[in-house]
C-alpha cells in the first residue's frame, strides 16, 4: 500500500503558500502549492521570506496525519515531526545537486548553502534555501505538518538580513534551472522521502551537515563552543572550549560556524 496521491496547486501570486496547504489539509491528506511569487512568505524568527515573480522556489507540502493513516490503515509509518526538516532538507540538496550540479552543504538544522566560482571568477558562498515547518497539535498530538521550501533560483539582487547572505543557483552556476524545474523534482520525490526509516535519516543528515568538532560561535555567548553530537530529536549539543560547560542549541539563527570546511 502506497501513499495517497499528492493534490499539487500552483498559482502565479499568492500571500503564503503554507497557509494555503494548511487550508487544503482540510479536505486532503496529501497536499503541494506552489507559487511564481510570495508576498507574505515567512521565515524563522518571524522573518520574511519573498522574492522577484518567477525567478524562486515558493512551495509547500502538508500532511494530515490522521487523514494519512486512515487511508493507509495504519500500514506505513510516516517519520515523526521533529524528522521532517531533516529529511525535507535532504531532498532538497539531492535535487539540488541532482540538477544544479553543484556544491552544496546542509547549514544547521535546514537551510542548503551554496559555494562556487561565478563567471568574474569569485568564490561565493551563501544561503540558498530555507525550510520552515509547521505544526498543529491537538494535546500532545501531531495532527497536521506543513513545510515551506523556498530557493533562490534566478534571482540576483537580494537585501541582507541578519548577517545572511543570500544566493541563488543563476548567481553561481549561471541562468541554466527553471523553479519549475525543481518544484516537478520536489514533488515526484516527497512521498518516497517521508517513510524513510528515522535511524537512516538521522545518520544521513548528521553526515551532511558535518558539525563534529566543528568550533561554534553561540549568538550573546562570550565563549566559543565545539560541537559534539546531536540528542536523538536532532538539538545540538555542545560544550564550551574554556570551561567545558554544556548546552544544546535547536535554533540555526543563534549559532555561527564556517559551512565549507
Amino acid at each position: 500500500m502506497s501513499l495517497p496521491e499528492i493534490t499539487y496547486k500552483h498559482f502565479h501570486s499568492f500571500g503564503s503558500t503554507n497557509d494555503y496547504a494548511t487550508e487544503l489539509l482540510h479536505y486532503f491528506p496529501l497536499v503541494a502549492v506552489s507559487a511564481d511569487e510570495q508576498t507574505e512568505g515567512r521565515g524563522r524568527k518571524g522573518n520574511l521570506w519573498v522574492g522577484e515573480r518567477g525567478k524562486n522556489v515558493y512551495l509547500s507540502f502538508g500532511i494530515d496525519h490522521k487523514k494519512i493513516n486512515t487511508s493507509i490503515n495504519n500500514t506505513i509509518q510516516i517519520l515523526p515531526t521533529y524528522a521532517h526538516q531533516m529529511i525535507t532538507s535532504l531532498m532538497v540538496l539531492d535535487v539540488l545537486r541532482e540538477q544544479a550540479k553543484g556544491e552544496f552543504r546542509v547549514k544547521y538544522p535546514n537551510d542548503i548553502y551554496a559555494k562556487g566560482q561565478n563567471s568574474e571568477g569569485d568564490i561565493l558562498t551563501g544561503k540558498l534555501c530555507g525550510i520552515i515547518t509547521e505544526h498543529v497539535y491537538q494535546g500532545s498530538e501531531c495532527m497536521s505538518s506543513v513545510i515551506g521550501i523556498g530557493i533562490n533560483v534566478k534571482q540576483s539582487d537580494f537585501p541582507i538580513l541578519q548577517g545572511n547572505k543570500p544566493l541563488s543557483i543563476n548567481m553561481i552556476y549561471g541562468n541554466q534551472l527553471e523553479p519549475d524545474q525543481l518544484i516537478r523534482s520536489m514533488l515526484e520525490k516527497f512521498s518516497d522521502y517521508i517513510v524513510h526509516d528515522y535511524p537512516d535519516v538521522f545518520q544521513r543528515w548528521q553526515s551532511e551537515l558535518g558539525l563534529y568538532q566543528k568550533e561554534i560561535i553561540v549568538i550573546d555567548k562570550d565563549n566559543k563552543f565545539i560541537a559534539e553530537g546531536f540528542t536523538p530529536e536532532g538539538r545540538l549539543l555542545l560544550s564550551d572550549k574554556d570551561t567545558g560547560e554544556k548546552m544544546t542549541v535547536d535554533n540555526g539563527s543563534s549559532i555561527r560556524y564556517e559551512v565549507f570546511s
